[in-house]
């Protein structure tokens, strides 16, 4: 229940996770859900996966030259999910903020 309470308080006090546009990747992934949210040179990207399997995920081409940091995940921080392909655990949610 921690992780639902830090996410309502990311979005509420986020700019950019409120009013940013939008943008979809990986739309024809069967299981990772992918989008971010950017604004005023600000640029987050939300990965998701649904499902208890572990797909592989990689970084957007779009999104490969930014660096990027995990803001909020389901599971404790692993290294390398700050890579750009790494394999997703069962139900993973994730958000960076890129740079």
């Amino acid at each position: 229940m921690n992780y639902y309470k830090k996410l309502i308080v990311l979005r509420k006090s986020n700019e950019t996770l409120i009013y940013g546009k939008y943008g979809s990747f990986m739309d024809k992934h069967p299981e990772i859900f992918a989008y971010s949210r950017s604004l005023g040179g600000k640029i987050y990207l939300i990965v998701l996966n649904f499902y208890g399997n572990t797909p592989p995920f990689e970084m957007p081409d779009e999104l490969k030259g930014y660096t990027s940091h995990v803001v909020l995940s389901n599971y404790e921080m692993d290294q390398s999910r700050l890579d750009n392909t790494f394999e997703m655990k069962a139900y993973e949610a994730i958000v960076y903020q890129l740079d």
